[in-house]
């Protein structure tokens, strides 16, 4: 380069400087005008850290196999981090055990099971017939048994009109609680 080139690269580069330093206190100067006007100041985020302890050639050289995080970042995760089961708590219902599709060779070693737990849920029908008794008294009036006070005047029982009533609004349905007087 000539001596020239080289004290303009110079100014060029002492320019950008310039304009760097005069962005970020413009950027604070709004900052401040926005507090005081009752605004909140631009937030500041701090950088990610996401590719900290991937380096694999870092990793190497601590005698670590490819992928395996460094010692510091287990000690760096905050208490109730560690990965739990979310269905070591789940009462099972049925198991099933499901053999591969193609045949087991002569030979094989069975090595155990891989649990998959599928969750569900099951609505089944419950129907309650009440047979209320009657009575015919010597005298010739009739004695009958009483229905229970939550389902006088409805065939429905209260749980299951209360889930119609519940789905059919979050459907917005007109009028949903149609077995209502």
């Amino acid at each position: 380069m000539t001596p020239v080139v080289k004290k303009l690269v110079a100014r060029i580069d002492g320019l950008l400087q310039a304009l760097q330093r005069a962005q970020d206190e413009i950027g604070q100067l709004r900052d401040e005008i926005a507090v005081l006007k009752g605004q909140k100041a631009k937030p500041k985020f701090k950088s990610s850290k996401m590719d900290q302890g991937t380096d694999k050639n870092k990793n190497a050289e601590q005698g670590d196999d490819e992928g395996a995080p460094p010692q510091d970042e287990e000690k760096s995760k905050r208490a109730g981090s560690a990965k739990q089961s979310k269905t070591a708590a789940l009462q099972i219902h049925e198991e099933r055990v499901l053999a591969p599709a193609t045949p087991v060779p002569a030979g094989a070693r069975f090595k155990g099971y891989r649990d998959f737990v599928v969750q569900g849920l099951l609505i089944k029908a419950h129907n309650i017939r009440y047979r209320l008794e009657s009575w015919r008294t010597p005298d010739g009036s009739w004695l009958t048994g009483q229905l229970p006070v939550s389902v006088q005047g409805h065939h429905f029982d209260p749980n299951c009109a209360a889930t119609y009533c519940t789905s059919t609004t979050t459907a917005m349905l007109r009028s949903p609680c149609w077995w209502s007087n």
